[in-house]
């Protein structure tokens, strides 16, 4: 069993967010033992994690936009985007079902929508406390 320290980041349904590099070790449906150490402060007061040194995100938005553009990701517009779009030389995904796609979506936004009112009735609740 290996073992690995970091620092981790909770969403806003309780999931934790593993970072990247520890969360490819794992292998889908592989068993994992969790302890959690709940500190009083968000972080370092650098914004910087203390165990795996990523850098916060004000320094990664600083390094992209410093990075400039890559020409090779740039093309230049041609034609109207309804024809493109319409006569697009990329082939179809054969195994992509639009009822499926559909039917995950409605479950995403429904979900998404809960959430919403949750978070609207807990700040009503706590402006009338």
């Amino acid at each position: 069993m290996k073992t690995y320290e970091f620092l981790a980041t909770v969403t806003h349904d309780g999931r934790l967010i593993i970072p990247a590099a520890y969360a490819s070790e794992i292998p889908a449906g592989g068993s994992v033992r969790v302890i959690i150490l709940v500190g009083e402060e968000d972080g370092s007061p650098d914004g910087r994690d203390e165990l795996n040194g990523s850098a916060s995100l004000e320094e990664v938005v600083n390094e992209i936009k410093s990075s400039g553009q890559n020409p090779a990701n740039i093309q230049p517009a041609s034609g109207l985007l309804a024809e493109h779009l319409t006569n697009s030389p990329e082939i179809p995904d054969p195994s992509f079902d639009i009822t499926t796609w559909n039917r995950e979506w409605d479950e995403i936004e429904a979900e998404m929508k809960v959430m919403e009112i949750a978070e609207q009735k807990s700040e009503t609740d706590f402006e009338v406390q």
